[in-house]
């Protein structure tokens, strides 16, 4: 909360964010390893203290693997989840304090009805970005304990194929002392690579949809020569402004829904 006067005048701000991130003041000291599932990862997260959430995993074509696990645990909550997302790819949904996981592309419907500028759209505001785009990382396992200057296996460095159209660029190394399996590690830098552009903006429609959050949907801008499917993080509605349509948030990039939610929170739109 932040205070401002102005004569007489006295204004408060208030910004709340979403219940969610109180989730980072639990923590789990204890570590497991080996196959696991994402029900049992969730289930070690939880189990010092459930601090009133509660989960479930929504994935009836049973498309969630076990994923080697090392020395998952002794973090906070929030971090616990985050890597949970990762390993398994997961879309994350948050009610309250009850939290959804999805394999990630099985929420939201594609919808045929495209967003195309000049029909129902004429304002657009959408930031392509290269900047973070990398096409080659590096990863660090655990080092050695008898010799702290040597690793329990060879550094690895993946290069991704999109390395021929953009050259190599080269992402902040992965350096996690968790690792002990090369092929671990490799699965990680790969998922970790940010090797696609990130599209991402707004639009404000020119009449109402039945759009949801999440939906997939056509999105075509040819100014930008765009035609995709692009996802729907974020729908903003003026419920005390009857005359004024939604504005529509859309993205394509890698970051997982947590840091959707965490950079929508901020903005104001949660």
């Amino acid at each position: 909360m932040s205070s401002e006067a102005k004569g007489e005048n006295i204004t408060k701000k208030v910004t709340a964010t979403h219940i969610y991130f109180t989730v980072q003041d639990g923590r789990q000291y204890d570590v497991i390893d080996g196959k696991r599932s994402i029900n049992q990862l969730l289930t070690h997260v939880f189990k010092p203290d459930k601090r009133g959430f509660s989960w479930e995993v929504v994935d009836p074509k049973d498309k969630f693997l076990t994923v080697e696990q090392e020395n998952f645990g002794n973090a906070n909550y929030l971090k616990l989840l985050q890597e949970i997302i990762d390993d398994y790819d997961v879309t994350m949904l948050v009610d309250n304090k009850h939290l959804f996981f999805f394999p990630r592309g099985d929420y939201g419907e594609k919808i045929e009805e495209p967003i195309r500028y000049k029909y129902n759209t004429d304002s657009v505001k959408f930031d392509i970005d290269t900047l973070n785009l990398k096409t080659q990382i590096k990863g660090f396992p655990k080092k050695d304990e008898e010799d702290n200057k040597k690793y329990v296996f060879d550094p690895i460095t993946y290069t991704s194929p999109k390395a021929e159209k953009w050259g190599i660029r080269i992402q902040a190394p992965v350096e996690d002392d968790r690792y002990t399996i090369k092929k671990n590690l490799e699965s990680r830098l790969k998922k970790e690579l940010n090797d696609t552009p990130d599209i991402s903006g707004s639009v404000s429609l020119k009449f109402k949809t039945d759009i949801k959050i999440f939906d997939w949907v056509p999105f075509i801008y040819e100014p930008l020569n765009i035609n995709t499917y692009i996802q729907i993080v974020g729908i903003t509605d003026y419920p005390l402004l009857p005359n004024k349509l939604p504005e529509i948030t859309l993205s394509n990039t890698k970051k997982t829904i947590t840091s959707i939610l965490a950079n929508l929170a901020k903005k104001g739109v949660l």
